[in-house]
């Protein structure tokens, strides 16, 4: 078996029919995240990474704790999960690009060095969406400051 860079989790964030589009029918974020892990699995797989996904088909949808616990049991050497972050309702004009762009949560212990990482993927989906830069940012799990 030939060797790999080491297993990546892909999460396409939400269920199929997870966060109704605002604007377009029958678009909704979970259904758009994972057809886009799926293409971003593909050209993982191509750099020579195990690339497994937290959702195999597009009905699924595990459980955040089960979602969540595949790194740990797997020794993955990342997890990424893929947001749309839609803001909800009709936002105002004003409010809309506040709430525009691509922002890139990595690890609170960063045990592994993953800033730089974060911050390049942040920068890729910058320049392929044309969308504005929300920076790089770790995160506190609300229930638990631990995590």
């Amino acid at each position: 078996m030939e060797k790999t860079r080491g297993i990546i989790i892909l999460d396409p964030g939400h269920g199929q029919f997870g966060n109704k589009h605002t604007t377009r029918d029958g678009f909704y974020e979970g259904t758009q995240n994972f057809i886009l892990a799926s293409f971003l699995k593909t050209e993982l797989e191509t750099l020579g990474f195990d690339v497994r996904m937290t959702r195999e088909k597009v009905e699924d949808n595990p459980e955040l704790v089960e979602r969540g616990s595949m790194s740990g049991k797997l020794g993955a050497v990342m997890f990424l999960s893929i947001h749309s972050n839609a803001p909800g309702g009709n936002p105002s004009d004003e409010r809309y690009p506040m709430v525009r762009g691509a922002e890139t949560f990595y690890s609170v212990s960063d045990l592994e060095g993953n800033a730089p990482i974060a911050r390049a993927l942040n920068e890729a989906v910058v320049r392929t969406m044309n969308t504005t830069d929300r920076g790089i940012k770790t995160r506190r799990h609300p229930e638990n400051d631990s995590i």
